[in-house]
């Protein structure tokens, strides 16, 4: 675990002044070599404190808990985004959280079970992965084209103004075979995590984001 941290005031070293990581702004922390080193040692402490038990001590996350190592952003990737994503949370009870749905098509009746074997075939071919044999991807094209584009675009790549992953690059929050694409197709998924604006401070907050943006290289 890491050190606890206050939740109301901040503890900086001497050779910081009192008060400038709370009033800097997450740019100016990131191009100042002090304010930096210290927004990242006491980002790790709330990372472990607060964080570790979703995504890991070493942020590499795990089913449904994304990994914060690989520079693939559900909600993007910049200082700004991810203060929003820690600040707000995702499907949170935040007024402001980040908030996405996508269908349960099979659950829904929106596709058949055949439908949606096509649509995962087809995901399956645009991440370079093998497919059943015998598969038609050109009519799991067209539904994946007619159903998914809107969100995760024409190639698949994604949007994370939308919250929307790319499928094309093997990074899967619920997994990436066949049996789950289909059981996210099917039923959907709806991850959460608490809007942490009410829990920690925005110091504590900077410090996590900017802590948050160096693990995956940021953007």
């Amino acid at each position: 675990m890491g050190i606890p941290l206050p939740r109301s005031r901040n503890c900086l070293p001497d050779w910081v002044p009192s008060g400038t990581l709370t009033s800097a702004s997450l740019e100016d922390i990131r191009k100042s070599p002090d304010l930096l080193t210290f927004a990242l040692a006491q980002g790790k402490a709330a990372f472990g404190d607060n964080c570790a038990p979703c995504h890991g001590l070493g942020a590499t996350g795990s089913k449904g808990y994304p990994n914060l190592n690989d520079d693939d952003w559900l909600w993007g990737g910049s200082l700004d985004a991810i203060h929003f994503t820690v600040t707000h949370g995702v499907r949170s009870d935040d007024a402001d959280t980040r908030l996405n749905t996508m269908p349960a098509f099979g659950r829904d009746g929106i596709l058949t079970k055949d439908e949606i074997a096509s649509v995962a075939n087809f995901v399956l071919s645009i991440s370079g992965q093998e497919t059943d044999a015998g598969a038609d991807l050109e009519k799991g094209k067209q539904l994946f084209a007619d159903n998914c584009t809107v969100c995760h675009g024409d190639e698949g790549k994604g949007n994370p103004d939308l919250g929307a992953p790319n499928l094309t690059d093997r990074i899967y929050l619920y997994g990436g075979d066949r049996a789950a694409l289909t059981e996210t197709i099917t039923n959907s998924r709806a991850g959460e995590m608490p809007a942490w604006k009410n829990r920690l401070d925005e110091t504590t907050i900077k410090a996590l984001t900017v802590y948050v943006h160096a693990l995956g290289g940021g953007h």
